[in-house]
């Protein structure tokens, strides 16, 4: 007999999905928890069964958008491909996850509230330890392999890309309405590549 689903991970699913659609669509501080309970297709009382407020909600949404690129970093030290080409595709998948679910201007949000809210902090600044040196160790991989810079330290180059990838992200508003982030990502990646690439 095979193990029976796990009912209350698949309604907490569903529970961080319908936040997700009513963050984007109000705000994080308009949306209140019935509306989340509504989205979800709940009562406000079993929405506060498993969450008890919209911050432990946010923390869900926090593991939602950042365990998979963990997962991805962890892959792309084994992957094939030069250490370029597997950071360049991080990053663009990272970028097509959180446009797919939009999570984009709620990730802008999740920044501002760690200003004020500890946990929210402490849960942004662990994923930033961990994602940087996932690839840290990548780029520690392509100096090793004579494809970029023997003097590039990977510590200060991870925390850039971070940086550059955070800084685009907080900056979508501000972008013209018919800009490719794809593309502004891969062209800026390319301008950073050519700058710490080993000579040839």
């Amino acid at each position: 007999m095979s193990p029976r689903p796990d009912v209350s991970e698949e309604r907490k699913s569903q529970i961080l999905q319908a936040a997700l659609s009513v963050f984007n669509r109000k705000g994080y501080t308009s949306a209140r928890m019935e509306d989340i309970a509504r989205e979800a297709g709940l009562s406000v009382g079993i929405l506060y069964w498993y969450f008890k407020g919209k911050l432990e909600i946010t923390l869900g949404l926090v593991k939602l958008f950042f365990e998979p690129d963990l997962l991805r970093l962890g892959e792309a030290l084994s992957a094939p491909g030069t250490s370029r080409e597997r950071i360049l595709s991080l990053f663009l998948q990272s970028l097509e996850d959180e446009q797919e679910i939009g999570g984009v201007s709620l990730l802008n949000e999740l920044h501002r509230l760690a200003d004020r809210e500890k946990r929210v902090r402490v849960l942004l600044l662990d994923y930033q330890t961990r994602y940087r040196a996932g690839l840290e160790a990548v780029i520690a991989q392509g100096v090793a392999r004579g494809e970029m810079r023997p003097s590039l330290d990977p510590h200060d180059a991870a925390i850039s890309f971070q940086i550059i990838f955070d800084g685009l992200l907080q900056n979508l508003p501000l972008l013209p309405k018919n800009t490719s982030l794809r593309g502004l990502l891969e062209q800026t990646f390319v301008m950073i590549f050519e700058g710490i690439q080993a000579n040839s």
